[in-house]
Protein backbone atom coordinates (compact mmCIF):
# COMPACT_ATOMS: atom_id res chain seq x y z
CA UNK A 1 0.00 0.00 0.00
CA UNK A 2 1.29 3.51 -0.75
CA UNK A 3 2.49 5.49 2.22
CA UNK A 4 0.17 8.45 1.65
CA UNK A 5 -2.87 6.17 2.03
CA UNK A 6 -1.62 4.78 5.32
CA UNK A 7 -0.69 8.09 6.91
CA UNK A 8 -2.79 11.20 6.69
CA UNK A 9 -1.36 14.51 5.59
CA UNK A 10 -0.20 16.78 8.41
CA UNK A 11 -3.06 19.08 9.43
CA UNK A 12 -1.04 22.37 9.24
CA UNK A 13 -0.17 22.02 5.54
CA UNK A 14 -2.63 23.79 3.30
CA UNK A 15 -3.00 22.53 -0.23
CA UNK A 16 -2.43 25.35 -2.71
CA UNK A 17 -4.45 25.62 -5.83
CA UNK A 18 -2.98 25.50 -9.29
CA UNK A 19 -3.51 29.23 -9.73
CA UNK A 20 -1.63 29.99 -6.50
CA UNK A 21 1.23 27.72 -7.55
CA UNK A 22 1.46 29.37 -10.98
CA UNK A 23 1.41 32.85 -9.45
CA UNK A 24 4.16 31.98 -6.95
CA UNK A 25 6.27 30.35 -9.68
CA UNK A 26 5.84 33.39 -11.95
CA UNK A 27 6.96 35.75 -9.16
CA UNK A 28 10.01 33.58 -8.41
CA UNK A 29 11.00 33.44 -12.08
CA UNK A 30 10.59 37.21 -12.53
CA UNK A 31 12.80 37.79 -9.49
CA UNK A 32 15.42 35.38 -10.84
CA UNK A 33 15.39 37.01 -14.30
CA UNK A 34 15.68 40.49 -12.75
CA UNK A 35 18.70 39.36 -10.69
CA UNK A 36 20.37 37.83 -13.75
CA UNK A 37 19.79 40.98 -15.84
CA UNK A 38 21.27 43.20 -13.11
CA UNK A 39 24.35 41.04 -12.63
CA UNK A 40 24.89 40.71 -16.39
CA UNK A 41 24.63 44.48 -16.84
CA UNK A 42 27.08 45.09 -13.98
CA UNK A 43 29.55 42.61 -15.49
CA UNK A 44 29.27 44.28 -18.92
CA UNK A 45 29.94 47.69 -17.39
CA UNK A 46 33.03 46.36 -15.56
CA UNK A 47 34.37 44.78 -18.75
CA UNK A 48 33.78 47.98 -20.75
CA UNK A 49 35.57 50.03 -18.11
CA UNK A 50 38.60 47.71 -18.21
CA UNK A 51 38.65 47.66 -22.02
CA UNK A 52 38.37 51.44 -22.29
CA UNK A 53 41.22 51.90 -19.81
CA UNK A 54 43.75 50.22 -22.12
CA UNK A 55 42.45 51.04 -25.59
CA UNK A 56 44.30 53.55 -27.76
CA UNK A 57 42.23 55.16 -30.46
CA UNK A 58 44.20 55.29 -33.70
CA UNK A 59 43.24 57.53 -36.59
CA UNK A 60 44.20 56.98 -40.21
CA UNK A 61 44.12 59.79 -42.77
CA UNK A 62 42.54 59.16 -46.18
CA UNK A 63 45.23 58.19 -48.69
CA UNK A 64 47.46 56.45 -46.11
CA UNK A 65 48.33 52.79 -46.48
CA UNK A 66 47.41 50.17 -43.89
CA UNK A 67 47.48 46.44 -43.35
CA UNK A 68 44.07 44.81 -42.83
CA UNK A 69 43.79 41.87 -40.43
CA UNK A 70 42.04 39.17 -42.43
CA UNK A 71 42.90 35.70 -41.05
CA UNK A 72 42.25 32.81 -43.35
CA UNK A 73 43.69 29.35 -43.64
CA UNK A 74 44.24 27.23 -46.69
CA UNK A 75 43.57 23.53 -46.86
CA UNK A 76 46.51 21.18 -46.37
CA UNK A 77 48.69 23.99 -45.11
CA UNK A 78 49.86 24.72 -41.61
CA UNK A 79 48.42 27.87 -40.02
CA UNK A 80 51.88 28.76 -38.83
CA UNK A 81 52.84 29.80 -42.36
CA UNK A 82 49.61 31.61 -43.23
CA UNK A 83 49.46 35.36 -43.64
CA UNK A 84 47.00 37.09 -41.35
CA UNK A 85 47.19 40.54 -42.99
CA UNK A 86 46.09 41.72 -46.42
CA UNK A 87 47.56 44.73 -48.05
CA UNK A 88 48.84 47.24 -48.16
CA UNK A 89 45.44 48.84 -48.63
CA UNK A 90 44.67 52.52 -49.12
CA UNK A 91 42.31 54.26 -46.70
CA UNK A 92 39.56 55.80 -48.82
CA UNK A 93 37.60 57.59 -46.12
CA UNK A 94 36.61 57.54 -42.48
CA UNK A 95 32.97 56.71 -41.79
CA UNK A 96 33.02 57.36 -38.04
CA UNK A 97 35.44 57.03 -35.12
CA UNK A 98 35.90 53.27 -35.57
CA UNK A 99 35.02 52.43 -39.20
CA UNK A 100 37.06 53.05 -42.33
CA UNK A 101 36.57 52.31 -46.01
CA UNK A 102 39.68 50.70 -47.51
CA UNK A 103 40.56 49.52 -51.00
CA UNK A 104 43.38 47.18 -52.05
CA UNK A 105 43.79 48.58 -55.57
CA UNK A 106 42.03 51.40 -57.43
CA UNK A 107 40.06 48.80 -59.43
CA UNK A 108 39.11 46.63 -56.45
CA UNK A 109 35.89 46.81 -54.51
CA UNK A 110 36.11 48.94 -51.32
CA UNK A 111 35.09 47.44 -48.01
CA UNK A 112 34.35 48.72 -44.52
CA UNK A 113 36.80 47.72 -41.80
CA UNK A 114 36.85 48.30 -38.04
CA UNK A 115 39.82 50.28 -36.74
CA UNK A 116 40.85 47.32 -34.53
CA UNK A 117 41.60 45.35 -37.71
CA UNK A 118 43.94 47.98 -39.17
CA UNK A 119 47.68 48.34 -38.71
CA UNK A 120 49.80 51.18 -40.08
CA UNK A 121 51.86 50.34 -43.15
CA UNK A 122 55.52 51.28 -42.82
CA UNK A 123 57.78 51.01 -45.77
CA UNK A 124 57.94 51.93 -49.39
CA UNK A 125 54.65 53.08 -50.83
CA UNK A 126 53.47 50.65 -53.52
CA UNK A 127 52.84 51.96 -57.03
CA UNK A 128 49.21 51.78 -58.01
Amino acid sequence: MPLNLITAAPPDIEAETTDEYVQKLRENLETAYRNVRESTQAAAERQKKRYDARVKLTEYEPGKFVWVFHPRSKRNRTRKLDSYYVGPCRVERRINAVHYVVRKTPQSKPWVVHVDKLKAFRGEIPKQ
